[in-house]
């Protein structure tokens, strides 16, 4: 639709660059999701990881 009513110019910066700010956006926003609430393992009761290996 983008190429139709904007021209090929449009929709090849449209289609190849935005897209590519998009992808690392969303795998940003992915990896901050992850490493703050899934990946790390917050102590408790004042005990450190290591102390349970």
């Amino acid at each position: 639709a983008i190429y139709f009513w904007f021209g090929r110019q449009v929709g090849v910066v449209f289609h190849d660059y935005f897209s590519n700010l998009m992808t690392i956006a969303w795998l940003f926003v992915f990896w901050r999701f992850s490493y703050t609430h899934v990946l790390v393992e917050k102590p408790t009761n004042g005990s450190s990881i290591c102390e349970n290996i």
